[in-house]
């Protein structure tokens, strides 16, 4: 049977050798698959969009609820002379957005590895593209290979050690982090009549604490991730 698959020209570009069971496929079946891979890439980049919007959603209502949280308990504390009202309104508001901020952050994480699986798949089929057509992979942006750093060049990222903090999970962890923090040296300072310096110092440990337990769900949740989604394709050295 013949086969679609021709030799990369000499142009300088590391080709993508064919393997089973392309190497094997007819004419009429890699034609097929061509046809039923192309359905599935567009599924995959419509999955992907769906991703962002949801984390783009999720994080922009989160940042809404902090943003009208500090009005509404500026405006009391105007009224009570930051009294007992004000203390009572503060304890009922702080923890319930930190329940959000908590809930926010858990599933921002899901969305981000979904998205990041979502890529994959997709490389992947820029994967056998290339091994059927070898020399269009010239003319490809995204990467035809599925392990971290092909789907890192897909976002068109240079990954560094900082990447984690540009990160949408980052963002709403610190802010998780500033909440509980706050929570904290209020509580210390309405509760057990502490100073102000022993308050901002009770404040900073939680935050440390709960910006600690914040990145170990997020390596926790990647980690499992990793071990389910072995790349089939992985980058050159």
């Amino acid at each position: 049977m013949t086969t679609l698959v021709r030799e990369a020209s000499g142009s300088g570009v590391q080709p993508i050798s064919a393997r089973p069971p392309l190497t094997y496929m007819s004419d009429e079946q890699t034609a097929r698959a061509i046809q039923i891979l192309t359905t599935e890439h567009f599924t995959l980049q419509g999955a992907r969009a769906n991703t962002v919007s949801e984390t783009n959603g999720r994080i922009a209502i989160f940042l809404g609820m902090v943003s009208s949280t500090l009005i509404a308990l500026a405006f009391v504390g105007q009224i009570s002379s930051m009294g007992l009202a004000f203390q009572v309104f503060t304890l009922i508001l702080l923890p319930t957005l930190l329940f959000l901020g908590v809930a926010t952050f858990g599933r921002v994480l899901e969305s981000s590895i979904e998205d990041y699986f979502y890529l994959g798949g997709i490389n992947r089929i820029h994967h056998f593209y290339a091994e059927v057509v070898p020399e269009v992979r010239t003319y490809f942006v995204l990467s035809p290979y599925d392990d971290w750093r092909g789907r890192m060049r897909s976002m068109g990222v240079v990954p560094t050690r900082w990447q984690i903090l540009l990160t949408g999970t980052a963002v709403v962890g610190v802010i998780n982090s500033i909440i509980a923090g706050t929570l904290m040296g209020a509580l210390a300072s309405w509760l057990f009549l502490w100073t102000i310096p022993l308050c901002g110092l009770a404040g900073a440990i939680v935050f440390c604490a709960s910006e600690i337990l914040h990145a170990r769900w997020a390596l926790s949740g990647w980690a499992r991730f990793g071990k389910t989604a072995r790349p089939l394709f992985p980058t050159p050295r």
